[in-house]
């Protein structure tokens, strides 16, 4: 690639979001071009387990993203043609102390009044419904409507998919600038040549703020890092998709040395394969991924254990790294930025960017192709304005939608 190409929209980065987008816009007709630096799932949403759990979502800004991604991800199983093993399965929030029912039990009431299929299960029931959990827990909250899927296989069912509809999927591909005309995104460049676009999709997930930087602007990200450990294969144990109750005391939860050192609590799912996946560390900063890891994975099994007892004669095969990109404010960046015109942002999700990474998908790629916003404010970029106020004057001019800058580079108007 030693020459410049066009596409009426760039979107960087082949995580679930960035593919996502891609594939939605292709639907449109829009012309993208798709760059990652890797491949498909090689960042973040290939470090990740791929668990959709329901169990921890309540009202608020982010529950519409949770429930109709969760939705899209089982349309998808069915009209991709591809296996990405989306598996529906009910979930469990594990209750170690007592102290803390009150308020899973109250919380149960709020999902349940926004229609989640969900209830508060007493220890008595806990051991008939899945009997690989430690007896002397103070119970736990089931999900009924929760999901599973290999984040792998989708993201590169969604890049086929897209290519597919015509999009270019540049992979391999560094993006070393961002080229800005009055104001405008005008494309971007690469160790190999230029790519023009109209539109710059941010997808870039923990180098979302050195992309947007690259074009004059600031999306605040804030890396936190995390390891996973995987098991040999095993017989079911019970549900599939576990974690521990985080919430609800008014005391820090009992944990030892190293669960406090790298903030380690339970997250576990066990795949088709019979594979564990068990999580989870964070610690934030730009540490190297190697920094710790050995004593993270060390204690993540540890409280794994003390859940799910029969870990404790089970062989760990391997362990991954990865980093979860948050906002400032953990809640995702959608939508266009103040400055420069076309530059679109779709990042900081943190750990919940397959939870809400479709849905906001669509959203992003009907506010491009439309030419408005269709996202709420409570996301927008421009939250983290640092001088917020009237845009200046070269922003005033509405940015054309896809739709006109196909029609008009058709007829040949520009």
């Amino acid at each position: 690639m030693n020459r410049s190409h066009g596409h009426d929209v760039i979107v960087v980065g082949a995580g679930v979001v960035g593919t996502a987008i891609a594939l939605f816009l292709a639907r449109e007709g829009v012309d993208v071009g798709l760059v990652d630096r890797g491949d498909a799932a090689s960042g973040t949403s290939g470090a990740t387990m791929g668990n959709l759990s329901l169990h921890n979502r309540m009202p608020g800004p982010t529950w519409d993203l949770a429930m109709a991604s969760r939705s899209l991800y089982e349309e998808w199983s069915q009209s991709l043609g591809e296996d990405f093993e989306f598996e529906a399965s009910s979930s469990l929030m594990l209750i170690e102390d007592e102290d803390k029912v009150p308020w899973a039990q109250q919380r149960v009431q709020v999902q349940r009044q926004a229609g989640l299929d969900v209830e508060f299960i007493p220890p008595r029931r806990l051991g008939e419904l899945d009997r690989s959990i430690a007896p002397d827990l103070a119970g736990a909250v089931h999900c009924h409507s929760s999901a599973r899927l290999n984040p792998f296989l989708l993201c590169r069912s969604l890049a086929r998919a897209a290519e597919a509809l015509g999009a270019r999927f540049y992979r391999h591909t560094e993006i070393t600038g961002v080229r800005v005309s009055q104001g405008a995104v005008a494309g971007v460049a690469t160790a190999t040549g230029t790519l023009d676009c109209d539109v710059l999709v941010d997808a870039a997930g923990p180098e979302a703020d050195r992309i947007a930087a690259m074009a004059g602007a600031s999306i605040p990200i804030v890396r936190d890092r995390g390891v996973v450990v995987v098991t040999e294969c095993l017989p079911s144990l019970g549900v599939r998709v576990k974690g521990e109750c985080t919430e609800g005391s008014p005391t820090e939860p009992r944990r030892d040395d190293l669960s406090a050192r790298y903030n380690i609590h339970l997250v576990f799912s066990q795949t088709r394969s019979g594979n564990c996946l068990i999580g989870r560390s964070g610690v934030r900063g730009d540490v190297g991924l190697d920094t710790g890891a050995l004593e993270a994975a060390i204690g993540i099994v540890r409280r794994a254990q003390r859940f799910i007892p029969v870990l404790s004669r089970t062989s760990m095969i391997r362990m991954f790294c990865g980093v979860r990109p948050y906002s400032l404010d953990l809640l995702p960046v959608l939508g266009e930025v103040s400055e420069p015109r076309g530059l679109v942002a779709a990042c900081g999700f943190g750990d919940k960017g397959f939870a809400l990474g479709a849905a906001s998908a669509r959203l992003v790629a009907r506010s491009i192709v439309d030419g408005e916003t269709k996202i709420a404010e409570v996301f927008s970029p421009k939250r983290f304005c640092s001088q917020p106020g009237e845009p200046s004057e070269r922003r005033k001019t509405a940015r054309p939608s896809c739709t006109e800058i196909a029609r008009r580079r058709h007829y040949g108007k520009e």
